[in-house]
């Protein structure tokens, strides 16, 4: 009877536990189910800079879009049997635009409209994407194309089109849907006016038979958002439709001109203006006499006036945020620092300013340095600055042939973060306290603007003390994809500027979108190590080489006296001493330098495998305790029940 029972008891038992893992399963099923409807919307980001997540620019945009906006992603489906990295991008693409849609139907009742055409080949549908422009590419020998792009138009029948979504520009994705967006939104742009003593806007040949000089890519940044007006150096009247004075190496200004900045700044007006005391760009530009040399901006009277001024004829270096080139030494290419030029991350902006502390990654060239003035009624507040570890160059020591290695090895950091960009806020008096200069010509009429002494608004301006910044050589590559130019950023140059003429416009909706471009993640330490590294080595090499020149110069000497006086005349003994001592010494910091290697790669690879180790170890671990400590609590409650059972 008792084994009767027994196995009776163990047969229930089976069923029980078969019954429970048949319950289990229809539970996982019934809540997969039910939380995919439930949760349909929600989206959870876990890395650290929320590269997932859409902007809240990018929100701000759709929630305001005022009229309906029609989107077509055209894709073909056999692009992705050919290059399947492409449908991987395509299913990116199609989730992103699908979460643009849900956010606009919270804020703008639907006025985002989406399609995903298939143009098949001869097919009308393959025909509407020829019309709107987009470019197809072979995939295959018989000549089909495959379409990978989107059309959108808004109800004045407005277009904007992105041929081919290339995977070069996949980092920048969400910039590019939410400005075609946002310029089918805002037909009516802001007007910018241009003063720039450099052909920002394009040029006539540099020669004879050469084609136009192109317009910066810059401006072709700013068209999605802004009307640029180019005004020219020699202004004397700003038109009103103008809310953003955009000043680029200001030289040579007549005082009519300053004056009608004055008086715009004055009334409200806005402006960045970009100064340097040792603009390199301006060679690419050569006058009538051949190439130019680097000169200083000058708006001294402006800036001082403003509370601001540009210490003279000094750059800034760092040695932290120095960038890596490619030099010519001794007939071979070196890599080295070079501490002029600056690569500057989210540590040098100002985190609390919705401008500087919006970038990922600035590249800058040869910058000047900002200062406030004494007793200035403005606010300076420090936008972009160098870490501590920074010092002031002479501009001559930058401005021909910079001998990069001997910056790098004689650097004396000062222990002064030095202010690159500024932005000046309050009130503030007229540059022209005396009235208007000789020469203007007041507009007549009672509506006529009267001199300005003292500002009608508080200043909003900011001021960056570098120009090279701005020219796409600095912070973009130039590719042709499909027959086709393209600018490719590697640097957030252009959208730091966008951003600050967004800011200074009075509207903040793209500023978090347009930070988020390059994603560059350096090993600091590693940095560190190899640059306190290679200062110790240069230094010693350098002292090396010094010193075999000196023995290479006493031997030529020693051979022209022989040739000249015929006479059979030897090194000395002392000389030959010297000799074998200075060869001995080479070698022995020829060594001393490869120990300095040595323990250069020593500390770097330590440092690599303790990373390597906590990636590959620690996460498992974790598990493992976790595990241990579930299966520990569970022993312990069966014990504990089993006993009071």
């Amino acid at each position: 009877m008792a084994d009767r029972f027994s196995k009776t008891g163990s047969g229930n038992s089976k069923g029980r536990a078969a019954l429970a893992l048949a319950l289990l399963a229809v539970l996982f099923v019934s809540v997969n189910v039910m939380t995919a409807n439930m949760l349909q919307g929600l989206h959870i980001d876990a890395t650290e800079d929320d590269l997932f997540t859409v902007s809240d620019g990018t929100k701000s945009v759709l929630e305001s879009i005022p009229e309906p906006i029609h989107l077509r992603l055209y894709y073909t489906p056999p692009l992705g049997d050919v290059a399947p990295t492409f449908a991987t991008y395509y299913q990116r693409v199609r989730t992103l635009l699908q979460q643009y849609v849900d956010i606009s139907v919270g804020g703008a009742a639907g006025r985002l409209v989406l399609e995903f055409p298939n143009p098949e080949p001869f097919s009308d549908v393959e025909d509407r994407a020829v019309s709107f422009g987009l470019q197809g590419i072979a995939l295959d020998d018989s000549g089909d194309l495959g379409y990978f792009g989107i059309a959108a138009t808004n109800s004045t029948d407005d277009q904007e089109v992105i041929p081919f979504l290339g995977l070069e520009r996949e980092s920048f994705l969400e910039y590019d849907l939410t400005k075609m967006i946002a310029s089918l939104a805002t037909p009516e742009k802001p007007m910018i006016g241009l003063i720039s003593t450099l052909p920002m806007m394009g040029g006539p040949p540099q020669a004879q038979g050469a084609p136009p000089q192109p317009r910066w890519a810059l401006m072709d940044a700013l068209a999605p958002f802004y009307q640029v007006r180019n005004l020219g150096a020699g202004i004397e009247n700003i038109d009103p439709e103008i809310g953003i004075l955009l000043i680029v190496h200001p030289t040579g200004l007549s005082d009519l001109t300053q004056y009608a900045i004055d008086q715009f700044v004055m009334a409200g007006g806005r402006a960045m203006v970009f100064i340097d005391p040792n603009p390199e760009i301006s060679r690419l530009f050569p006058g009538p006499l051949g190439p130019r040399q680097p000169q200083a901006s000058e708006m001294d009277r402006l800036l001082t006036a403003w509370g601001i001024q540009m210490e003279p004829d000094v750059t800034a270096a760092d040695l932290d945020a120095a960038r890596r080139v490619t030099i010519s030494q001794g007939g071979q290419q070196q890599p080295a620092d070079y501490v002029a030029w600056l690569e500057l991350g989210p540590e040098n902006g100002d985190a609390d300013d919705p401008v500087a502390g919006a970038f990922t990654l600035l590249h800058t060239a040869t910058s000047g340095i900002l200062k406030p003035v004494e007793g200035a009624k403005t606010t300076f507040t420090p936008l972009l600055k160098t870490g501590e570890r920074s010092m002031r160059l002479a501009v001559n020591q930058v401005r021909t042939s910079p001998d990069v290695l001997a910056l790098f090895r004689e650097f004396e950091p000062s222990g002064e973060a030095l202010t690159l960009a500024a932005r000046l806020s309050g009130p503030t008096y007229s540059a022209f306290p005396d009235g208007p200069p000789d020469g203007f010509e007041p507009a007549l009429g009672e509506d006529a603007p009267k001199h300005l002494t003292t500002s009608r608004k508080d200043l909003n301006i900011v001021v960056i003390a570098d120009v090279d910044m701005l020219h796409e050589i600095l912070w973009a590559d130039r590719q042709n994809v499909l027959g086709q130019s393209v600018i490719v950023p590697n640097a957030d140059n252009g959208n730091f500027i966008v951003n600050a003429l967004d800011n200074l416009a009075g509207s903040d909706a793209l500023i978090g979108l347009r930070a988020r471009t390059v994603q560059q993640r350096p090993f600091t330490r590693v940095e560190e190590l190899r640059r306190a590294s290679e200062q110790a080595f240069l230094q010693r090499e350098q002292d090396l080489l010094d010193q075999l020149g000196s023995i290479r110069e006493r031997l030529a000497s020693l051979t022209q006296r022989e040739s000249n006086t015929a006479t059979d005349l030897t090194i000395s003994e002392e000389e030959d001493r010297a000799l074998v001592q200075a060869r001995a010494e080479m070698i022995a910091t020829r060594q001393e330098l490869r120990a300095v290697q040595r323990a250069l790669r020593a500390d770097i690879e330590t440092l690599e495998s303790n990373v390597k180790a906590i990636n590959i170890f620690a996460a498992p671990a974790l598990i493992l305790v976790m595990a241990l400590g579930v299966a520990i609590v569970g022993r312990r409650r069966r014990s504990l029940a089993v006993k009071t059972g």
